[in-house]
């Protein structure tokens, strides 16, 4: 019996200090499944079109003599307005559009200019303002607005973009497949 507790011991205790985890890797197994596409896109930069008509002007009298309109962007987040980059461009026509860079700016006459900007941009919205120089009362019959937005970290992804250059800007939107 003392023979077989012996031989019990140290087979416990070889089995204890003989193992080892390593040993030659097994064999590659079968590829997965293909997951499922995701969306295209980029979660740090958006663009919206908008249609914006004679009767979407507000008139804002004396003394400033401009028309103004309200565009309703919900991608301008605090985070955008505080260390992001909001862009707008106008185009009078559209299939296809030919997009201009804002300010809009034109002479029609010597003595009389003509500026179409964003005004300013805040939370969820931008101002488009429409001026002329001699305080004229017109705005387009219709024209078409696209409102970019570039997150702070989608600025950060790009260092080397001058985002007051409007070809930089529009490489960046190229490369980041925003139409």
């Amino acid at each position: 019996m003392k023979i077989n507790k012996l031989f019990i011991s140290i087979i416990l205790i070889s089995s204890l200090f003989g193992c080892s985890k390593e040993g030659p890797a097994g064999a590659t197994g079968a590829q997965g499944p293909v997951g499922a596409s995701g969306a295209t896109g980029n979660a740090n930069v958006h663009s919206r079109i908008f249609t914006v008509t004679q009767s979407n002007w507000n008139w804002l009298g004396s003394p400033n003599f401009y028309n103004y309109t309200l565009l309703n962007v919900p991608e301008i987040t605090s985070s955008v307005a505080d260390s992001g980059c909001v862009i707008a461009y106008i185009s009078f026509g559209q299939n296809p559009y030919t997009w201009i860079s804002m300010p809009y700016i034109y002479y029609p006459f010597s003595n009389q200019g003509h500026f179409i900007s964003l005004g300013s941009y805040y939370v969820g919205g931008v101002r488009i303002k429409d001026y002329w120089t001699d305080g004229t009362n017109s705005v387009q019959t219709q024209c078409y607005f696209k409102i970019v937005t570039i997150s702070g970290t989608g600025k950060a992804a790009h260092p080397n973009t001058n985002w007051n250059n409007p070809k930089d800007v529009e490489e960046v939107l190229s490369e980041e497949n925003i139409q």
